[in-house]
């Protein structure tokens, strides 16, 4: 069992069991799609071609006693099953001792472990940066190794060393996870008050305002394209990086409640409002930015 805030340790010793069990076939579940028995299945019963079976079940919801403990049992009682379960909850499960003494808990590094992780991924993928440039990587991540990875691979294909200046163009600042909530809340309900108060308070620049919610509603939109085509919602899958289980749980609500028709003319809007504010043309800002949050509102309800 594999739990903790560090879904960048959780991905990697996946990948690491992988290698050392060398299983025949994986089979994986999300807790949108779990079924106890498609899993017990799953690794009690070998295929033709497979004889080695791994389950994994990746949840953000706790699952059944009963039904972890006729899993546990099924792995443990035959050398060719292997079961492995992450639990992406914000807390500790409570049904970690059933696992006792097979878990680890996964923390989130510190700046200079960070720093040494990035140096070494570096060095693997043959990209030439400076360590002000992974300081500088860390910090515009948020300090989240899973999406810092990610943008160093994206930064290889530049294929020059990589200075500071070049990661605050080519790298997104780290979510917002206030702003995020408040977003949410207002693509939700359509209700813009809570949203300009918390800009006000914050002293958010308007352009920001449209930029990001631009960004929110892009996420959606491959959150709704895959659910019209039946992939599996989880964001490393959609959007090629894990986001914190609460921020995905928001992004999968939405991308329910909207539907690509919608989320386009968002978009537009979006696009539109950010424009216009940077043509110069705008004088009052605020006042702009209140008059197309109502425009926006009015589609939501």
């Amino acid at each position: 069992m594999f739990f903790g805030e560090s879904l960048f340790f959780i991905d990697r010793y996946i990948e690491i069991l992988k290698n050392r069990v060398q299983p025949d076939e994986v089979t994986t579940f999300y807790n949108f799609d779990y079924n106890f028995q498609s899993a017990k299945s799953s690794i009690s019963q070998g295929s033709l071609f497979a004889s080695r079976q791994m389950l994994i079940i990746k949840s953000e919801k706790e699952i059944a006693n009963s039904e972890l403990q006729e899993l546990i049992k099924i792995a443990t009682s035959s050398e060719d099953s292997y079961f492995l379960y992450i639990f992406y909850g914000e807390r500790s499960p409570k049904n970690q001792k059933l696992f006792s003494p097979n878990f680890v808990r996964f923390f989130n590094p510190n700046f200079y472990e960070s720093r040494n992780i990035l140096l070494e991924e570096s060095r693997r993928i043959g990209v030439s940066i400076p360590i002000q440039g992974i300081d500088r990587l860390i910090y515009r991540t948020n300090n989240n190794l899973s999406i810092a990875v990610q943008e160093l691979e994206k930064l290889s294909k530049l294929q020059t060393t990589i200075s500071v200046e070049e990661i605050d163009k080519f790298v997104a600042p780290p979510i917002d996870i206030g702003l995020d909530n408040y977003i949410h809340y207002f693509l939700r309900s359509g209700e813009y008050r809570q949203l300009v108060s918390y800009i006000e308070t914050q002293s958010i620049d308007e352009v920001a305002i449209f930029s990001y919610s631009a960004k929110y509603l892009e996420e959606i939109y491959y959150f709704r394209t895959a659910l019209e085509r039946g992939k599996k919602l989880d964001s490393l899958s959609v959007l090629g990086r894990k986001l914190p289980p609460k921020v995905e749980r928001e992004r999968v609500e939405m991308a329910k409640k909207l539907d690509l028709k919608l989320i386009s003319k968002l978009l537009y809007l979006m696009a539109e409002g950010e424009l216009n504010l940077k043509s110069g043309e705008v004088k009052d800002k605020k006042m702009f930015l209140i008059q197309k949050l109502i425009e926006i509102g009015k589609l939501l309800k």
